[in-house]
């Protein structure tokens, strides 16, 4: 049966988790104290002895024109229990929970490249994608590790430099949770004097995945490898095409989105 995941749940999610998907423990404990505690979870659990075989987290976002969609996010199946049809009963209720509490649209990013053709089968289509390219190390204006006092200055960069573009809105909150999401190994947010500011993955080796200047991006860029002893880094940025990302599907009919929307920086 599908449930509301509870907070005694959490320590067999976070072993159906580690099962699932290959991020580091670190990262793991940080997902199970920042993001599952702060939003609604479905769980697929056996009547008889209660285990659980499914799972699905369900944060809400907020898009820059006030709309919400739930974000279908560590949606996974014990390995025994594929092929049983789970997946689509565990979307199709997390779809119901969130047109019920609102939302007009879900997202989801797939894990991998196969996935796309799985999830177009449920309706989803690609809304944002990114431009992958490499940058060497190089001069450019220092940069620090932010600090909370700076979000608010990260946010006004990020919405200048998206203007009339449908993008996340993030909240002071938001900012907090990405930064310490990611603060393992070095990643998180960092700034420079000159009004700039990169996100940096560092979860499985150095990758820049958002930047944003007032005056030079590639001198932003190129003051990234020096802070962690490299010759380059990896940048993956939302581009007006490329590489597809992050898919939606509409619960309702205004939950319609432009072609390459700013929708990135999701807990993935």
């Amino acid at each position: 049966m599908i449930r509301h995941a509870t907070a005694e749940d959490a320590a067999a999610l976070a072993a159906l988790y580690a099962e699932c998907f290959s991020d580091s423990p670190g990262f793991t404990r940080r997902v199970f104290e920042l993001i599952y505690p702060n939003c609604e979870a479905l769980v697929w659990a056996d009547e008889a002895d209660g285990s659980i075989s499914s799972m699905v987290f369900l944060p809400q976002f907020r898009l820059s024109d006030g709309r919400t969609g739930g974000y279908v996010y560590a949606l996974c199946t014990r390995r025994q229990c594929r092929g049983r049809g789970l997946m689509t009963q565990m979307l199709d209720a997390a779809h119901r929970l969130c047109a019920a509490r609102g939302d007009s649209f879900t997202l989801l990013v797939p894990a991998s490249a196969r996935l796309f053709e799985t999830y177009a089968r449920f309706g989803y289509a690609p809304v944002n994608f990114l431009d992958g390219f490499e940058v060497p190390s190089g001069s450019g204006p220092a940069l620090r590790r932010a600090v909370p006092a700076d979000f608010q200055r990260i946010d006004r960069i990020y919405r200048a430099q998206s203007p009339g573009r449908l993008r996340l809105f993030r909240s002071a909150r938001l900012y907090q949770t990405l930064d310490a999401l990611y603060g393992g190994n070095g990643g998180g947010f960092y700034v420079n004097d000159s009004g700039g500011y990169v996100f940096i993955d560092a979860e499985d080796g150095i990758t820049v995945r958002e930047a944003a200047a007032l005056d030079d991006l590639s001198a932003l860029l190129r003051a990234v490898p020096p802070l962690f002893g490299l010759d380059r880094v990896v940048c993956r940025l939302p581009a007006a095409g490329g590489a597809p990302y992050v898919c939606a599907r509409s619960l309702r009919p205004d939950g319609v989105f432009p072609s390459a929307s700013l929708i990135n920086l999701l807990f993935d």
